[in-house]
């Protein structure tokens, strides 16, 4: 749920600032990849393919944009599938699990799921990934491409976890 009041923080770590927007977290943010147990069962190798990434660690998040500022929270354990890249796009933008994309994706799947952590500002999401992309060192053709990509699917086909389209 997007807070217009701060949590109970005393120190955020500026991980983008531009003159539009910044974006903050409450600590580094630390995540993993799923591994399949011995004997994994067919369901159990389902559900790690189909999020195979996990936050590690809890985390608050502070976005700044246009003056106004908001805070999420994206709790331990949230899993995530990545970065979704069509594999005829591989060779123009690389791999989904390119770690270059791991936080961008994390995030932006995040506020995807959650619409209202983005103010139900689809730019404003697709904003935030392309600059965690930037901070991350993709190329800025690629940051170009992810970009418009996502954002124009959104715009499309953009529902969060309750079925709300981008306001």
């Amino acid at each position: 749920m997007c807070l217009q009041v701060a949590p109970n923080i005393k120190k955020y770590i500026t991980w983008f600032k531009d003159d539009k927007l910044k974006i903050e977290f409450s600590h580094e943010p630390k995540w993993a990849t799923l591994q399949y147990p011995p004997n994994a069962t067919k369901e159990q190798i389902e559900d790690i393919d189909e999020k195979p990434y996990i936050n590690l660690k809890d985390l608050w998040v502070k976005i700044t944009y246009k003056g106004l500022v908001s805070y999420f929270f994206i709790p331990r354990g949230y899993r995530w599938n990545g970065a979704n890249i069509p594999g005829v796009a591989w060779y123009i933008i690389g791999t989904p699990d390119d770690p270059k994309f791991r936080l961008a994706s994390m995030i932006h799947d995040w506020l995807c799921e959650h619409h209202e952590d983005a103010r139900n500002d689809r730019y404003l999401s697709s904003l935030i990934f392309a600059s965690l992309l930037a901070v991350a060192g993709v190329e800025k053709y690629k940051q170009f491409l992810m970009f418009h990509s996502v954002d124009n699917f959104q715009k499309v086909f953009g529902k969060d976890l309750k079925g709300n389209r981008w306001q």
